[in-house]
């Protein structure tokens, strides 16, 4: 586990000066080293998705869809809620993405779901970052379509769970990745 928490800090460093396929093969290392020990699933959650996260910002949304979804199915089976929540908004935001401009439009009514049963999701478990993030997502899908009481309502979910943010359970450490995103 401390050879992969060393290749984490590395990897964070290789993608803050910009190196991201140092970063990558760095992540990957740190995962492979915890795959072989059998233990710090939590951190391979995170290296997960820190590798999903990399290929996101470059437009590689199959890839990134990929390692969103492998992380979420090792917190899953680790019963971590809040990162599992957190990966299936990544994972929403990852698939909106590679819409094109026109699928995007026709497919607002399905986010506006999407993302507010997301949003419930994350009020289920305390995690209000998270439910602010979703509420706002959905309430800017409610806009698109024209329903802009849904709309109100929605970025009032927003700003009152954001009040409510210093409250939210989240382990700064295990979840900090998904934080710095929101």
């Amino acid at each position: 586990v401390a050879v992969a928490v060393g290749l984490a800090g590395v990897g964070e460093k290789l993608e803050a000066a910009g190196n991201r396929n140092a970063a990558l093969t760095t992540y990957r290392e740190g995962v492979n080293a915890l795959r072989r020990s059998r233990s710090g699933r939590s951190l391979e959650v995170q290296l997960l998705y820190r590798i999903g996260e990399l290929y996101a910002t470059h437009q590689r949304s199959t890839e990134a869809r990929k390692y969103f979804h492998d992380a979420a199915e090792i917190a899953r089976r680790e019963g971590d809620v809040v990162a599992q929540a957190h990966l299936a908004l990544r994972r929403q935001d990852a698939e909106v993405e590679a819409l094109t401009a026109d699928q995007r439009a026709n497919a607002q009514t399905q986010l506006a779901r999407a993302y507010t049963e997301l949003s419930d999701r994350f009020r289920a478990i305390g995690q209000t970052s998270g439910e602010a993030a979703a509420a706002g997502r959905a309430a800017a899908a409610f806009q698109a379509m024209g329903d802009d009481a849904r709309a109100k309502r929605m970025l009032q979910r927003a700003v009152a769970a954001e009040r409510l943010r210093q409250l939210a359970f989240a382990d700064p450490v295990l979840h900090r990745p998904y934080l710095e995103r929101l």
